[in-house]
């Protein structure tokens, strides 16, 4: 009996996240997705009213990195101020 009580302790469950923890994580993700798209929408509206186009925009989210270079980026300059835009807005979700 002695064996088998040791070999039951040894075999430790896995510590599972507390499902709080992963609704609130989720929660979040969900904001700061449902936050990204409503803002960058909007973004790209006011901008196109003035002439510009989406790339443009995206490149001005990346110039407060990389300065005034993001300009003549390209596509990954673009893909940079996407993805900056949507860390900002989960962040201010999550704040």
């Amino acid at each position: 009996m002695t064996t088998a009580s040791a070999s039951t302790a040894s075999t430790a469950p896995a510590r599972e996240m507390p499902s709080g923890s992963r609704s609130a994580r989720r929660a979040i993700l969900i904001g700061g997705a449902i936050t990204g798209v409503l803002d960058i929408s909007a973004a790209f509206l006011l901008a196109g009213l003035h002439g510009f186009g989406p790339v443009r925009v995206l490149h001005g989210i990346a110039e407060g990195m990389i300065g005034p270079a993001s300009q003549a980026g390209g596509a990954a300059t673009a893909a940079l101020g996407l993805l900056m835009h949507f860390s900002i807005a989960t962040f201010w979700t999550a704040a």
